[in-house]
């Protein structure tokens, strides 16, 4: 029974320790990162601007700047949950879309739409990243679906059922063989 209590505090700790860690050290890691690279993106804009692909007062130019600074000085903020609130919330409202609309309009309309198009869905790509790994809300339901998929591929047969069918249909005419050269007994 002391063993057992051992164990518990023991357990404990490293769970304390783990958490202090994730808190204190990875998560600032994770968005220093996703900072960095949304610094890289922001660069990769005001290049644009900077080489007249694009004026500074375009609508498209301010917005995705504004998208930028914006997950710049919010990125802490940036979690699984709040995405996936966001996320739904947009879809249940009947995903209003104007603001959307007119960012796309503008960014289409705009001669280097290519590169501010890729600029945005990295963007998103970079949140979404940045919402899961950072989440172990989003590891514990990424696993869980891992293993229902899993379990459901090998119920129907699956990666095995192939290989299962050849090992039975030699297994069968080994035994056959055998029966007819009479090692075994039918």
């Amino acid at each position: 029974m002391a063993h057992e209590g051992v164990a518990g505090i023991w357990f404990a700790f490293g769970l304390g320790i783990a958490i202090l860690v994730f808190r204190n050290v990875f998560l600032p890691a994770m968005v220093a990162a996703l900072r960095q690279d949304i610094f890289e993106l922001r660069r990769e804009l005001f290049l644009l601007m900077a080489h007249g692909e694009i004026e500074c007062t375009h609508p498209a130019y301010t917005r995705v700047r504004a998208l930028l600074n914006g997950l710049l000085r919010f990125a802490e903020r940036v979690t699984f949950m709040d995405f996936i609130v966001v996320y739904f919330a947009w879809f249940k409202a009947g995903r209003p879309r104007e603001g959307y609309d007119t960012v796309q309009a503008a960014i289409m309309a705009s001669a280097p739409s290519e590169k501010l198009l890729r600029i945005q869905n990295r963007v998103g790509q970079l949140v979404i990243k940045h919402a899961i790994f950072t989440s172990p809300v989003a590891w514990a339901a990424l696993g869980i679906i891992i293993v229902a998929v899993a379990v459901l591929w090998i119920a129907r047969g699956g990666p095995f059922d192939g290989i299962a069918r050849r090992i039975s249909a030699r297994g069968e005419i080994i035994a056959e063989e055998l029966v007819r050269d009479g090692h075994c007994a039918a």
